[in-house]
């Protein structure tokens, strides 16, 4: 997972340009959204919220809507998160406008 998050540090303009907000929920240590903290129970609640069971890796994409658009259980591929973003309604809009 440390590789990962090396990765998406790395790229963090392409999430920041697509308004990605990075969760990272973990049983023990530190849970957080788009790198602040987050309380143990938020975390738990998190997982309860989308099923995740306390020993399961999932890569979940929630859109701006709140509904759930992807989830994988497999590590994450920022090109193929990118890729479902970028056909979503409102990406292709805000593409449109910024040109």
């Amino acid at each position: 997972m440390q590789k990962a998050l090396r990765d998406i540090e790395q790229r963090r303009y392409a999430l920041d340009e697509r308004d990605i907000v990075l969760g990272v929920v973990v049983e023990q240590g530190g849970s957080s959204l788009d790198g602040d903290a987050i309380p143990a129970q938020q975390a738990i609640s998190i997982r309860h919220d989308y099923n995740i069971e306390k020993d399961q890796f999932a890569v979940i994409l929630i859109g701006k809507d709140g509904g759930e658009k992807h989830r994988s259980f497999e590590s994450l591929n920022l090109d193929s998160i990118f890729f479902l973003v970028d056909r979503m309604p409102m990406r292709k809009d805000e593409i449109l406008v910024r040109g």
